[in-house]
């Protein structure tokens, strides 16, 4: 038998004031809604991830210097 303890949501800093109010059905369907809105930005993420692999791959091939770290002065 595995015994469960509940924390108390808001003073494990868990809930933001802002949800506290809403029932589990809500914030279920908020979390859900948040989802689709993650997975619609991935196609943007992915554009801009390839746009900076493009980008590094062509300095690495003209100025190459500039990517290299210059020791700190101490």
């Amino acid at each position: 038998f595995v015994e469960t303890r509940r924390l108390p949501l808001v003073s494990t800093g868990l809930f933001s004031g802002s949800y506290y109010h809403l029932t589990h059905s809500e914030l279920v369907a908020l979390l859900v809604q948040r989802e689709a809105e993650l997975e619609g930005q991935r196609p943007q993420v992915r554009d801009l991830e390839d746009y900076i692999d493009t980008l590094l791959v062509r300095i690495m091939e003209q100025k190459p210097t500039l990517l290299q770290v210059r020791p700190k002065f101490k």
